[in-house]
């Protein structure tokens, strides 16, 4: 049987961006319209050509921050512009 990809991964370009993303982009799923989703990932896109450069001191890719943040607040079901600028807010 195959395996299917998740229906949303927006471009992430790394295994452990992916990753990370799926958790978010679950979590946003299930209180989100697909406007809202297209906005967040617009900002995610963003958000992810800016730090395409940047590692965080671990060496992992630095956009995991801005994602593990707008994952957090996903938990609280905020709305997509708050998520949207959880994930730029460091660009």
């Amino acid at each position: 049987m195959e395996e299917t990809q998740p229906p949303l991964l927006w471009g992430a370009e790394r295994e452990d961006t992916r990753d990370s993303l799926k958790e978010l982009v679950e979590s946003l799923q299930t209180y989100l319209s697909d406007e809202a989703l297209a906005t967040v990932e617009k900002a995610f896109r963003l958000a992810q050509e800016r730090h395409r450069p940047q590692v965080r001191a671990s060496g992992e890719p630095y956009i995991l921050h801005p994602i593990e943040v707008a994952t957090i607040l996903a938990q609280y079901k905020l709305d997509p512009p708050t998520i949207a600028a959880s994930l730029l807010h460091d660009t």
